[in-house]
């Protein structure tokens, strides 16, 4: 563990809201992603996540390192997801959600885990990328909208927006493969 990650562990013992707010950034997304995948409903998920921050708020005192924290996190939060299938079964009678989750899906899970953590390495490259390229990428990427909507909405060509999206990702795989991730995709 690095010095800067012992000051924010330090200071969440005190109950400093600037280490909590950074451990939330950190990992909130992430989190969010995999309970979704887990759940097929984001605003339960995001319910579930917040809920496991407060308990992590309210546990303050309980970690020495931020690999706790981290496992602490995804397992609540998986263990609340699965409340979460057990409560919905309860009131709708559906068995195939809960067996989706209680049937050795452990592997499944490993899996979402790591494709939220890739996904959480991409949204910090997303966020150092140039400013057109990015604005491109997450309309193009994340809003769903064709090269064309792009074009008409930021009152670009359609070729500078071809162009700029082209960038961003040649920019994130260049990233990527020096910190040898590319073989996630």
């Amino acid at each position: 563990m690095n010095l800067e990650e012992l000051k924010i562990i330090g200071a969440l013992k005190q109950r400093d809201a600037k280490a909590f707010a950074f451990l939330f950034k950190l990992h909130y997304r992430s989190l969010c992603y995999f309970a979704e995948k887990l759940l097929n409903d984001r605003q339960e998920a995001e319910d579930i996540v917040a809920d496991k921050f407060m308990k992590l708020w309210s546990k303050h005192a309980d970690f020495e390192s931020f690999a706790a924290i981290k496992a602490f996190l995804y397992i609540s939060t998986r263990n609340g997801c699965l409340d979460f299938l057990k409560y919905a079964k309860r009131l709708s009678a559906s068995q195939k959600e809960l067996a989706y989750l209680s049937e050795n899906k452990e592997d499944e899970i490993l899996h979402l885990m790591m494709e939220a953590e890739l996904l959480q390495e991409l949204a910090k490259e997303i966020e150092i990328l140039p400013r057109t390229p990015r604005r491109i990428f997450e309309l193009i990427f994340f809003d769903g909208l064709d090269s064309n909507e792009v074009s008409q909405q930021l009152g670009l060509s359609i070729k500078t927006v071809r162009n700029e999206k082209a960038r961003a990702v040649n920019l994130i795989k260049a990233s990527f493969l020096k910190r040898k991730l590319l073989f996630f995709f």
